[in-house]
């Protein structure tokens, strides 16, 4: 993701005008949006992980009964 980031500017300064203004608009939404991507991506990791933890312990419970 963050490579994407780092892409993006360079393509922005690269090829963009030389409007400073539309530069740093374009520059902070693309990384606010790979930013809110990474955020999502880690809460639904670690939900995944707890609910198969508990599962997990649940397993262990019932295979020592």
């Amino acid at each position: 993701m963050i490579s994407m980031l780092s892409l993006a500017v360079a393509m922005i300064y690269q090829f963009g005008e030389n409007d400073f203004h539309f530069k740093f608009v374009m520059v902070t939404l693309t990384g606010m949006a790979i930013g809110c991507i990474n955020f999502i991506m880690a809460i639904f990791m670690i939900v995944g992980a707890n609910k198969k933890l508990k599962q997990e312990i649940v397993n262990k419970d019932n295979k020592r009964d």
